[in-house]
Formats: structure tokens, sequence, C-alpha cells
């Protein structure tokens, strides 16, 4: 569908007045108040009004100039956008460690603490994670590869009796837990407290969410040429639903395995 040049201009406007429309946000105002309260020359106060009454995101009202709803709706998308390529930005080189056609929400960047591994010791990135892991009651997530270290730990977890996992993994992730678990895999899927669902999609990364007795959160580890490549962990509200929300597709397509 061909763009309408309406459309690119409202995003102009957006992108060179957003700090007059976020001023108007707290009340009406007149040209001088926002002259005084944005430090700024008259000229370009009326151009701004100019630009944003143009695109209908301000109207006049008794000497004063107020948000529409168009204006606060704009506003509030803008922001959103301008967080998420903030947040992409901040997470280019994790990004680019990960396949070309894989596609990471937006809402697991934003305020993330992303760890990427060293040249020298690619398993530092782990170590953030394995020590949440460590205090997690409840663990989920998607598994395309398996790291020699989870297994034992997940194992450990569930033996003192302070974790429940359930994990949808590929089927080579599958077949290969035998040998990185040191022994006979049925003892994990027999459990209670796991849950093992078998796919066989390619899974994008390693996704997870863990409760903790402080909160939830979620993470990804990255996996490039067999290495751990990086771990962004969040624990916002936003984080954790799209996290859920891509654990949750994956897991409608997968069979649960009841015995080995």
């Amino acid at each position: 569908m061909p763009e309408n040049p309406s459309d690119s201009r409202l995003r102009t406007v957006l992108a060179n007045r957003a700090d007059v429309l976020r001023t108007l946000l707290d009340g009406p105002a007149t040209k001088p108040e926002l002259v005084d309260s944005l430090d700024a020359a008259r000229s370009t106060i009326d151009r701004a009004i100019s630009d944003l009454t143009d695109v209908g995101c301000i109207e006049a009202t008794r000497g004063q100039y107020r948000t529409t709803a168009a204006g606060r709706t704009a506003l509030e998308e803008y922001e959103s956008y301008v967080e998420g390529t903030q947040a992409i930005h901040r997470a280019t080189d994790f990004l680019n460690g990960l396949t070309a056609n894989a596609s990471v929400p937006t809402d697991l960047l934003r305020g993330c603490e992303i760890t990427l591994a060293e040249g020298h010791a690619p398993d530092t990135a782990l170590r953030p994670s394995i020590e949440l892991l460590k205090q997690a009651t409840e663990l989920r997530g998607l598994a395309p590869v398996v790291h020699s270290l989870y297994p034992q730990i997940i194992e450990d977890r569930i033996d003192d009796g302070g974790l429940t996992v359930e994990i949808v993994a590929q089927r080579n992730v599958v077949d290969s837990l035998p040998e990185l678990a040191g022994g006979d895999a049925s003892h994990l899927i027999d459990q209670e407290a796991a849950r093992l669902h078998t796919t066989g999609e390619q899974l994008p990364y390693s996704l997870w969410m863990m409760e903790l007795p402080e909160g939830a959160v979620a993470g990804i580890t990255a996996h490039e040429d067999g290495r751990v490549h990086g771990v962004p962990i969040n624990d916002t509200e936003a984080a954790l639903e799209a996290a859920k929300d891509q654990y949750e597709v994956y897991k409608q397509s997968a069979t649960l395995i009841t015995s080995q």
C-alpha cells in the first residue's frame, strides 16, 4: 500500500517537535509560556506550533495550545519507537551474533542487561544466568542447544526440591541429554517436577523465564558457532509477557515426552 505523504509528514513533525508536544501534556500553555519552559526562541516555538497544528496534534483554545487525542496517541507511539530503536542499538553486538532470520521481541531488549562472551573465556556470558538458575524456583524455556553445565544444575535443583522445570527442546537436544547429564535422562523426564517437550521446529535461540524469590526474570542465551555469544536478562513486565508469548507459540506445537 503506497504511503500517504501526510503519514511521513507526521513522523517528521514528531521527530522535530516532540519536546513541545511533550510539554503540552502537562496542560495548556501560551506561546510565551512555552518559550520560557523550553528555553527556546519565539520563532522556534512559532514554527513548532504551526507544524503540530498542521498535523492535528495540538489545537488553540482561548490563546492557549493543548494536545489533541491524536497528539497524545502519536507522541506515545513515537516515544515507544524511539525507546525501541535505542534498545536495538544498544543490543547491536548481541543481535548480530544471532542467525540472520532470528527475531527478538523488542520488549525483551528494553531495559535489559546484556553480558557478552569474552574472547578468551566465552562461558563468562553464562555466569549471571547460572547464578539465577541456582536460586530459581521455576524454569521454563526453549532449548535449541544445551550447554553441558545446565543438566546437572537442573537435576541437582530438582533433587533438593527447589525447582520445577518445563522445557521445549529440539529433538537433537533430547537425544543428547543422556550423554550430557552423565547417565539416563529418564531420571529428569520422569520426575513430577520436570516436563520436557520436543519439537521438530528450528528454535531461534535459548529463551528462558525463571521465577525467583524476589521476582521473575526472562532472558536469552544465544550461541554463535557452537559457543555462547551473549545473554540479555530482563525483569520488566513487558519483557516477561513477550517471552511468555513466544514460548507458548512453540509449546503449542510440541509433544510432551513421558518416557525415554
